[in-house]
């Protein structure tokens, strides 16, 4: 199809979204059929909760974390006539750091949904979607009336000490707060859920936005009617600020076919086992879903360390083009013990010839070094790994904050190394809701350290016994070694 003719069909496509149609609907069936066509037309030349405990919530909050770090990877030949789509642009500019999605939106694997519900001054608009068996990503618009508007645009222009100082309600800071999908018995749907923070405020003076949202299914979906409810609310959580929400709840109709995209779901069994200082990982088999590629990872149980996550871990073809692990969503989950599945960026529609799976290194610990007992009271380490990088620990305004030396590579990455349960001297289990880190160095060096990263955790309400002890759940000790396995 040539460029003229696929910026006309895609124009007329979305200029008919105002039309609240069957939902998740016709456009998933063209893409199929586009993703067929593709695979007939290769045939005939050649004969699918950072991993922080890899639990979703502290899945996400990495996710988001590493965002502001990657590179904007966009098709320059869907960039050239995106842009002349009214709002498209803008939907692409959300997926822009996962070239999977972006690529599903390149072969007309969005489709418009155009259902709204209007309370309160606030408008939702669930324009599009791009949906699998293993998620769905809904794009939506929430737009103000002009009376609300001008409350957004007063508040905005308050002084921020204004704003903390009588606490009151930050319309500026408008945005989805809660969200739950039901069935059409009106049950939950077993999903996790992630929606991004709030878009910046220059578009907020406008009274008009588009943002996205995710749910990450725990098992397949029927065919059916879904509903959306959704809490907007007045302003970020702030620490000693509770959050409020408005009383209004906006109700939105999904329609679900799953026919549309039955049978997209690509199945390669590999069974390759590497070992890097005497650590086995079987990598058992690859699924490719329009939206994510999923590879089952497995540890083998005689191991001595554990394994925390892979460096530079990433898929690439024969002619060097790469798709990355997940950064803005779901990075893994832990179907066992010793298993993981890894998500990556999607290929579907790209169809390489060849497929390899690299990384430099693994980040590792003796399974007996997992422990950080800490006395609190005197900001003493009792126990911590044998390599010394843990410098010291103390209390901060931050929270409990450990010092920990770390490599050149992890300048700007950043690593949850604390599970967020932990317990204390007369084994009670306790729970911190929040993790932090900066570069040391930011405060000032401290003798002949350097790349000291603070790394810290906010310790839960109430009362302990001293000391506490705290698990790892990531840390900056490596077993090096380069892995190439073809997987396609």
């Amino acid at each position: 199809m040539r460029e003229e003719e696929k910026l006309q069909k895609v124009k007329e496509h979305y200029q008919r979204m105002d039309i609240p149609d069957a939902a998740i609907d016709d456009a998933i069936k063209k893409g199929m059929e586009q993703a067929s066509a593709q695979r007939r037309l290769r045939r005939s030349f050649s004969s699918r909760r950072i991993r922080f405990n890899l639990k979703w919530t502290s899945t996400v909050v990495a996710a988001m974390i590493l965002i502001f770090v990657m590179m904007i990877r966009v098709s320059p030949v869907f960039a050239s006539y995106v842009s002349y789509i009214p709002g498209l642009e803008k939907f692409v500019e959300l997926v822009r750091f996962d070239k999977g999605l972006t690529s599903a939106i390149e072969n007309e694997f969005m489709q418009p949904v155009g259902v709204f519900d209007e309370h309160e001054g606030i408008k939702i608009t669930i324009d599009s979607a791009i949906v699998d068996e293993q998620q769905m990503v809904l794009f939506y618009t929430m737009e103000l009336s002009d009376e609300l508007r001008d409350r957004v645009i007063q508040d905005m222009e308050r002084s921020s000490f204004e704003a903390e100082r009588t606490a009151e309600t930050r319309f500026d800071q408008l945005e989805v707060g809660k969200v739950q999908l039901l069935d059409e018995h009106g049950e939950s749907v077993m999903a996790s859920m992630q929606f991004s923070s709030p878009v910046p405020d220059e578009e907020r003076k406008k009274g008009k936005w588009v943002n996205e949202m995710r749910f990450y299914f725990h098992e397949a979906l029927d065919s059916g009617q879904y509903t959306l409810q959704i809490w907007v609310q007045k302003h970020d959580p702030q620490p000693g600020i509770e959050r409020e929400f408005f009383d209004s709840t906006w109700i939105i109709p999904i329609q679900i076919d799953t026919s549309k995209f039955a049978g997209m779901k690509e199945t390669y069994e590999l069974n390759e086992t590497v070992t890097i200082e005497r650590q086995k990982i079987t990598f058992s088999r690859m699924e490719v879903f329009p939206t994510r590629i999923g590879i089952h990872v497995k540890f083998a149980e005689e191991n001595t360390h554990r394994i925390f996550g892979f460096d530079d871990l990433e898929l690439v073809d024969d002619k060097g083009e790469k798709w990355g692990t997940i950064v803005n969503g779901v990075t893994a989950t832990m179907p066992g013990e010793n298993e993981w599945i890894i998500y990556f960026e999607s290929n579907y529609f790209s169809r390489p010839e060849s497929l390899y799976l690299q990384f430099s290194s693994v980040r590792a610990l003796p399974k007996d070094q997992l422990q950080v007992v800490v006395d609190v009271e005197n900001e003493r380490i009792l126990k911590a790994p044998k390599d010394g990088r843990i410098k010291k620990v103390a209390n901060t305004g931050m929270g409990l904050s450990f010092f920990v030396k770390m490599d050149d590579r992890d300048e700007h990455m950043y690593l949850n190394i604390f599970e967020h349960k932990y317990r204390d001297a007369d084994g009670n289990e306790l729970e911190s809701n929040s993790a932090f880190a900066t570069n040391y160095d930011d405060f000032g060096s401290e003798g002949e350290e350097s790349n000291l990263k603070q790394i810290g955790l906010v310790l839960a309400d109430g009362e302990f016994t001293n000391p506490l002890t705290f698990t790892l759940n990531d840390y900056p000790h490596r077993l090096d070694k380069s892995i190439r396995l073809k997987v396609r």
